[in-house]
């Protein structure tokens, strides 16, 4: 029997790290998807040439458009997370949770490429170019 999970305190870091962490975590790499999105086809003329979403509305390709309404759907969910308190995200113990996995994960990303680096593997070269289907 999970006896931990009775105390109040436990309880909330359950609750934070299960909903509103995880919410979170989804919504982070979603604002990025949406800004890859908005710089696509200026970054990678080419392969944005190629692709099968050629086009434009109002003047802006619509992958554009779409990256725009990624990123404003998801500042408007971060915005109301952090501001409303009724989802518990803007308390202190979700505060540190959410602190602590981005700096737990950056600390990850470097330690992971430093040891790639020791072993000969130039993590810039890795996804540098989309391989041929």
């Amino acid at each position: 029997m999970l006896v931990f999970f009775v105390l109040p305190f436990t309880a909330t870091y359950a609750y934070l790290f299960v909903g509103v962490a995880l919410l979170i975590a989804m919504i982070f790499p979603y604002l990025l998807i949406g800004l890859t999105a908005i710089t696509f086809p200026y970054r990678f003329k080419s392969a944005y040439e190629s692709s099968g979403i050629k086009g434009s509305i109002a003047g802006l390709p619509k992958i554009v458009w779409a990256g725009i309404g990624t990123v404003f759907f998801m500042a408007i969910s971060i915005y109301l997370l952090l501001t409303n308190s009724i989802y518990g995200a803007n308390s202190t113990p979700a505060l540190q949770l959410l602190v602590g996995a981005i700096v737990v994960s950056t600390v990850l990303y470097y330690l992971a490429r430093a040891v790639r680096a020791k072993q000969g593997l130039d993590m810039n070269l890795v996804y540098a170019q989309i391989p041929p289907e």
